[in-house]
């Protein structure tokens, strides 16, 4: 509890308070006590009131609290009455834009349709499907051409590659088989082909825009189309890993600022690269599976 000590200067031939004195100093303690203003108890700071009496001698009245209480004490004591606060968005609101991120994160396009007979092809988009749009223009182009393609976050590699190999068991994976992935999904692509390479399932064509952390390619695709830009801080050429045996071709994009680490996927003319590519792939595996003419018989 807080408690007032008063004093007075007083001359040396009056030793007796005055009546007024005296009132005035317990009002100010009394009025101490039912303040409300808030004070730390801990603190060791004095508060000195000072006021003229008539005597025209000033009065003191000091204030302190116990060192041993670490509370901080409130006149009257009670407690504060609750603040209301609204929160800045519902429940309801809160699970929409869960999900809504969720779903970012899941295919850009529809699962492919078994009529899609030309090949399979696979496009990984970069970090928190953000900057990567380019791979879902890229993937409405090889739909509307005849290809069963579809658009995937780059962490789903592994799951897709486990899809592709039991395909690849039960003799339903489409051919020519291709792989593409901007920058972290062009890392991801390259682990894809590599997980296939190791189970004996080669990839015809893998195509990388920009990589940024992986600079070899091992076992598993047997063509590789990397796509670099050359003035940017991503970006690089690719080298051959262990055990890889097909061909890399690095194509550098220098276009100064007109292409970057964030437009380099959405160019249209390396889409129709990559579109004569498959193309070219398909009519070779059309020409492996179509069947022999009957030689004539000898004379």
């Amino acid at each position: 509890m807080w408690r007032a000590v008063g004093a007075c200067c007083r001359s040396s031939t009056d030793r007796t308070p005055s009546h007024g004195q005296a009132r005035l100093e317990s009002h100010l303690a009394d009025h101490c006590r039912r303040s409300p203003k808030r004070v730390p108890a801990h603190s060791p700071r004095l508060i000195l009131l000072a006021f003229r009496l008539p005597s025209r001698f000033p009065a003191v009245m000091v204030l302190r609290s116990p060192p041993s209480d670490y509370r901080w004490k409130r006149w009257p004591l009670q407690p504060s009455p609750p603040v209301p606060t609204k929160p800045l968005c519902s429940r309801r609101t809160t699970l929409a834009a869960t999900l809504a991120l969720l779903a970012s994160c899941t295919s850009g396009t529809d699962a492919p349709s078994p009529q899609h007979s030309k090949g399979r092809v696979l496009l990984l988009r970069g970090l928190m499907n953000i900057f990567s749009t380019g791979m879902n223009d890229l993937g409405s182009k090889l739909i509307d051409a005849g290809y069963a393609a579809s658009v995937h976050n780059h962490t789903e590699w592994y799951a897709l590659a486990e899809e592709l190999a039991e395909q690849a068991r039960d003799q339903r994976l489409l051919r020519p088989l291709g792989v593409a992935g901007h920058s972290l999904g062009g890392d991801d692509a390259i682990r894809l082909t590599t997980a296939l390479g190791k189970a004996g399932i080669p990839v015809d064509l893998l195509i990388t825009f920009d990589p940024v952390m992986t600079g070899t390619v091992p076992m598993g695709p047997r063509q590789v189309m990397n796509f670099f830009q050359t003035t940017g801080l991503w970006g690089r050429a690719l080298r051959p890993g262990p055990g890889f045996d097909g061909t890399i071709e690095n194509i550098p994009i220098n276009s100064g600022l007109l292409v970057n680490h964030f437009n380099i996927e959405k160019d249209p003319m390396l889409h129709a690269r990559v579109l004569a590519r498959l193309e070219a792939m398909h009519q070779g595996v059309i020409a492996q599976t179509r069947p022999l003419a009957p030689r004539a018989g000898l004379a």
